[in-house]
């Protein structure tokens, strides 16, 4: 193996590493959090009221799925472009 190629497959599997991470605080549920700014007014928005904790929750879960499903591509991605050297 070459340097060059060397120095991909380093650059490669770093780029795993940092998207293995992101899963990783995806699959502990605490990667996607939701506030409400009120205009720099006051620090408590009115927006929170329109609201249930339910819907909050049900879109914190859809953000966080669909960042899942745009890492896993990246990650396939980096994986097949590193098997491939």
């Amino acid at each position: 193996m070459n340097t060059e190629t060397l120095n991909k497959a380093n650059d490669l599997s770093r780029q795993i590493t940092r998207v293995n991470a992101v899963l990783n605080i995806l699959d502990k549920g605490n990667a996607v959090d939701i506030s409400f700014n009120n205009g720099g007014f006051s620090c408590c928005s009115n927006c929170s009221y329109f609201l249930t904790d339910e819907e909050v929750a049900e879109i914190k879960n859809n953000i966080s799925n669909l960042i899942r499903e745009r890492v896993q591509a990246q990650k396939d991605e980096l994986e097949k472009e590193f098997n491939n050297l």
